[in-house]
């Protein structure tokens, strides 16, 4: 009896390692082999444009992967298409799907099916039921995108989008991602090849949106050099002035900027890979402004332990924000523990340039939480410009190719 229980033991002991090997190794699949990407029925969809190409796209996953797929989470998987590096993000769960069939069974009286409907000819139809639930997305907690005050430059903002296909299905796919998750619409029309520090998209099929992998999150470099962490300070704060200035119409301000949601790429480009909370503000002027419009709007600080507190009601009631530069301060560059500056921890004791290391602490501090009418712009701009000049007298560009393998 001693010695089968021995061996039970051993074998038991064989299957855990051998279990564990599997659940955790990586294994390549074609797309279409493991992935069912019909959770979500067209045209109500996030879109279709990459389904011919999804045969193209190998996957990276592993077993643990696999499972959480099956149970419907909402999961995020890496894979090649045509050898470039790709995310392929999961973006509707079971209960959300029936959150949206639920709302095309009113819209349609419960009185269509998928097959015979000819959804080409609602096509107008659901832009302005895409216009109706922005307008009522800022008082509904259900929808990801708060859009205010007013409706005015509306149609700017679907205009990259919808271009000549106004009558096509894009525009029922535009309102399943405003119901659902508005992240692939927010990245066609804030595109990575105009500029914005996003991921470039490739496209939708079904319930899934294929991005460009762009790196690690920044919870990886924590622990990295002094020097590639003063560039990743400066790149955030170009983030906050990229989202706040770069569109002279339209307001982009971040819901949920955290270091998983942050990556940066081999050649240290950061961007933002998560834009599925965000509140876009009209910055045309319409009759019936709020009173505060005309100004600027300056993020409060209150101490809590990581969590960003804001008003989107105060936000939408100014034509301009401060609320992505405190965003970045107080994720980035702050700690409830005295004299620690988050990201930019450890401040070195260099002689050659402690004035500025004395600066960089004194505006961190400061960006977090202003004396007196000190503007965040000003503070921000001034904490970037320190930040610069630290790495052109570290050599950083020379340095670059090595700065990724260096620890503190």
């Amino acid at each position: 009896m001693l010695f089968v229980t021995r061996e039970f033991q051993m074998i038991f002991c064989v299957f855990l390692v051998v279990s564990m090997y599997y659940l955790n190794s990586y294994f390549v699949f074609r797309a279409p082999a493991i992935f069912s990407f019909d959770g979500l029925k067209c045209p109500f969809c996030f879109g279709d444009t990459f389904c011919s190409r999804v045969d193209r796209v190998d996957v990276r996953l592993t077993l643990i992967d696999y499972i959480l797929d099956k149970l419907d989470r909402k999961t995020v998987f890496y894979g090649k298409f045509k050898d470039h590096p790709i995310v392929i993000k999961k973006l509707a769960t079971t209960e959300e799907r029936f959150h949206l069939e639920d709302k095309i069974s009113y819209l349609f009286d419960h009185q269509f099916n998928y097959y015979d409907y000819k959804f080409e000819e609602e096509a107008r139809r659901f832009y302005y039921e895409s216009l109706l639930l922005l307008n009522s997305s800022f008082h509904d907690p259900s929808y990801k995108l708060k859009w205010c005050p007013t409706l005015t430059g509306v149609t700017q903002f679907f205009d990259p989008i919808i271009q000549e296909n106004f009558y096509d299905t894009i525009a029922l796919n535009i309102w399943t991602s405003l119901v659902l998750n508005p992240e692939p619409l927010m990245l066609q029309v804030f595109k990575a090849e105009d500029g914005w520090p996003v991921p470039k998209y490739f496209g939708s099929c079904g319930q899934a949106a294929f991005v460009a992998y762009c790196g690690e999150s920044l919870n990886n470099y924590f622990h990295h050099s002094w020097l590639l962490r003063v560039h990743i300070a400066e790149e955030l704060l170009q983030i906050a002035q990229t989202f706040t200035f770069k569109n002279p119409k339209i307001g982009v301000y971040l819901r949920d900027l955290s270091y998983d949601n942050v990556v940066m790429d081999p050649h240290l480009k950061v961007r933002v890979v998560d834009l599925e909370h965000v509140i876009l503000v009209d910055k045309n002027e319409a009759p019936g402004m709020p009173s505060t419009w005309y100004s600027i709007h300056r993020s409060e600080h209150f101490e809590c332990q990581n969590c960003i507190t804001y008003s989107p009601i105060i936000i939408c009631s100014h034509h301009l924000s401060d609320h992505n530069f405190y965003a970045v301060c107080k994720e980035f560059f702050h700690s409830e523990s005295p004299n620690d500056y988050g990201l930019l921890h450890s401040l070195p004791n260099n002689t050659l340039y402690d004035d500025k290391i004395q600066l960089i602490k004194h505006y961190a501090e400061l960006c977090v939480q202003p004396t007196n009418n000190e503007s965040r712009f000003e503070i921000a701009g001034k904490l970037k410009k320190l930040l610069s000049e630290v790495k052109n007298e570290e050599n950083f560009d020379k340095k670059r190719p090595t700065l990724l393998y260096e620890y503190d």
